[in-house]
Formats: structure tokens, sequence, C-alpha cells
């Protein structure tokens, strides 16, 4: 009996081992997941298009250049060393006023330094990207028409803009690509939705995707990145930056020797602190700039897939509502794409002011 109560009381593991003569296994099991994710043609046929077109533009390239050459450390202090030098002998004249009204009209844009470079090369790409959009939905509209002779001389020009873009080789993989996702959507033959949006419906839905494309598009957090440099400072920097200057000015006005002293730290403390506020407000405006282009690209994107999905939707054209359907997809991701195209009943989000 006792040797009965010893056994029943021993644990599984050592009932086991005794049971078979085998060592039980008394380490811990992990448990876990993976997730694999498919990357998604249609997405990389975009992004591997407009890379073909910059790489293909002349002027871009110009640009890039210029990008890369005022981003050098050399460069950066060559710039402040010159705007510091105009705080103190006024050399530039009127020319920073002049630039300013430039940059707010879009004439005469030249390359001045990294601010300007990185605009009109950020205003050339989303240039480009918009018409690589408008081709690919143009193709795929052609594509997707049940009559190719109705749709062969809209097919014939939108390939040959596209050819002019990004080349010949990229031409094809892309109406490749295109034929190949039209011979599947006509294989499962699934039935479209037939829902018209109001004018009201469309224009909630579009600004909702443009809210949502700007949180997660990388080059709009570069922006707003470089402007916090500007306006992310402490109570206590911006009191710090008044005293220091102040009394630098002050003392630069002694008659002796601690004048051109006094000048000459503050002209230091100038190139430090990243140049005169005058060429940091110029700096900034090209910034805002570059926020305008990035916003007029994300809407007139949102324009470009929410009216193809509808006329997808009056004209049975499954090509380019699938086209249109990635296309939100790819702008606010495929959670907020599916809560877009829904019914005629979606209630935008109540909008946040950004901190």
């Amino acid at each position: 009996m006792a040797q009965a109560a010893a056994a029943s009381s021993a644990s599984p593991a050592a009932a086991t081992q005794a049971a078979t003569g085998v060592p039980a296994d008394n380490s811990k099991k992990l448990e876990g997941s993976v997730t694999i994710s498919i990357p998604d043609p249609f997405a990389a046929c975009i992004s591997d298009l407009i890379e073909s077109a910059q790489s293909k533009d002349q002027q871009f390239a110009t640009y890039q250049q210029a990008v890369d050459r005022y981003s050098t450390v050399g460069s950066k202090m060559g710039e402040r060393t010159s705007d510091c030098l105009n705080y103190t002998l006024m050399y530039k004249g009127i020319s920073p006023s002049s630039e300013a009204g430039d940059v707010v009209l879009g004439e005469k844009n030249k390359l001045k330094g990294i601010a300007s470079a990185k605009y009109l090369r950020q205003k050339l790409h989303d240039e480009l990207q918009l018409k690589v959009l408008n081709n690919v939905m143009q193709l795929a509209m052609t594509l997707g028409n049940g009559d190719e002779q109705d749709s062969s001389k809209e097919f014939r020009q939108g390939q040959e803009e596209l050819v002019k873009l990004v080349g010949q080789q990229q031409a094809d993989r892309t109406v490749a690509l295109l034929k190949s996702m039209r011979d599947q959507q006509q294989q499962q033959a699934k039935q479209l939705p037939k829902q018209v949006w109001t004018i009201s419906q469309t224009e909630k839905r579009i600004q909702a995707a443009v809210q949502a494309a700007a949180t997660v598009d990388p080059i709009v957090k570069e922006i707003e990145d470089d402007v916090h440099h500007y306006n992310h400072h402490s109570s206590a920097a911006l009191a710090g930056q008044r005293v220091v200057r102040v009394a630098l000015s002050a003392v630069s006005l002694a008659p002796s020797v601690v004048g051109p002293a006094a000048q000459a730290v503050l002209f230091g403390f100038l190139v430090v602190s990243g140049g005169t506020e005058q060429e940091k407000v110029l700096r900034e405006l090209y910034l805002d700039k570059r926020l305008s282009s990035r916003a007029h690209l994300l809407s007139e994107e949102a324009h470009l897939a929410f009216e193809n999905y509808q006329l997808a939707a009056m004209t049975n054209n499954r090509l380019l509502m699938s086209c249109s359907e990635q296309l939100v997809s790819r702008m606010a991701g495929s959670a907020s794409a599916t809560k877009l195209l829904s019914g005629s009943d979606y209630v935008s989000p109540p909008t946040t002011q950004a901190q």
C-alpha cells in the first residue's frame, strides 16, 4: 500500500520514465507564430515604374546631384558662413526677399542651396509619380474594356506615354502584369459592386484616404521632422537664445576692443546655431512648398483611385476596379482601404488637430 501510494504521488514525468524506461523530456516548449508577408505585385510595379522614371529623367539626376553636393558638412558650414557674413555686411542686398517671392509664385526656381535642391527634386518626383499613375490607370481602363477595337487607340496612347517615362522594357512588364491580372479576374467571375456614391460621400472618402496616407507617407514624415528642428524648442532654449543674442549685440556696440570681439563671438554663435533667422524662415518656406507639393500629389492620387473605382463599377471593368482598390490600399493601407471602399454608409472619422 505504501509503495502504491508513493507511485501514485509521483510526478507524471517520473511515472512515464518508470513505465517505459525512457527518460522524460522536461524541457519547456516554445510556442510562437510566423507571419509571411506576400509582396503586392501591383504596388511593386508602381514603385519600380517611379524609380525608372526618375533614373531616366536627366533633370531629376541634376537635382539629385545638387542634393548630394549640398548635403556635405563642408557645404552646410559654407552656406551658414555666407549667411552670417550677409548678416554682418548685407552684401546680398534684397536677394533673399526676391528669392522668397520666386518660391511663393513658383518663378525662377534655381539651385541656391540644400533647401532649394530638395524642393526642386521632390517637386519633380511628385510630378513623375502622378504621370506614372495616370498612365497605368489609363492602360488598366483600356485593357479591362471588353471591346479591344474601341480601346486600341487609347491603349497605344497610354503605352507610348509610359514608354517615354520609363522605357520600353518597364512598359512591357507593366502591360504583361495588367493582362495577367485581367485573365485571373475573368476566371474568378466575381460580382462587382454597383453602388454609386454621392459627391459628398466621395469627397469624405477622398479626404479620409489623404489623411491616412499622410500619416504613413515617408516624405511627409521627413518634412515634419525638418520643421520640428525649428519649432520644437523648450521655453528655456528660447529664452537662452534671446539672452545670448541681446547680450552679444549690446556688447558689440562698445567702442573699445570688446566690441569687435563680441561681434566675432556673435558671428560664431550664429554659425553654430544654424544661421540667421532670416535664412531659417526662407528654409521653412521651402519646406512649406514641399509639403504643399506632396499634399497635392496625395489628393490627386486619391481622386484618381476613387473616381476610377466608380467608373469601373458603372462600366463593369474588373481590371480597373482591381487597380483602383490596390491604389487605395497602397495609399492608406489594406484595413483603411476596406472601410473606404465599403457601401454608402461610410462615416469619416473625426478630424484631430496635429500636435
